[in-house]
């Protein structure tokens, strides 16, 4: 046991960590002046789509009751999907800005 010891014991020191410096670099959405512009463009775009999803959702939903009241068992697995493709897409869409918030502010150690 003690041999085991005095060989890790003559092992060399860790060296130390590798540091980067920090450029000192913040966002800043003021800087150019079509900033704003973009901003609610985005914004637009996204209520758009969250308003073509809605009625998506509203067109698939009455497909998937008029092929279930039918039974047309194709028509329902594809008008089902369409209805939880448009959910997700709407989730997506609508959690986008806080995601992209929440994984811009992460510290990743380097």
């Amino acid at each position: 046991m003690s041999r085991v010891l005095t060989t890790f014991s003559a092992l060399p020191a860790r060296p130390p960590l590798l540091t980067a410096n920090d450029p000192g670099v913040t966002i800043n959405f003021d800087y150019w002046p079509f900033a704003a512009e973009l901003q609610n463009a985005v914004g637009g775009l996204a209520g758009i789509a969250l308003i073509l999803l809605v009625a998506a959702v509203v067109i698939s939903g009455v497909a998937w009751a008029i092929s279930r009241a039918a039974g047309a068992g194709k028509m329902q697995t594809v008008t089902g999907a369409a209805f939880l493709v448009a959910a997700l897409a709407a989730v997506i869409i609508g959690s986008a800005s806080g995601a992209i918030g929440w994984f811009s502010e992460r510290y990743l150690g380097f």
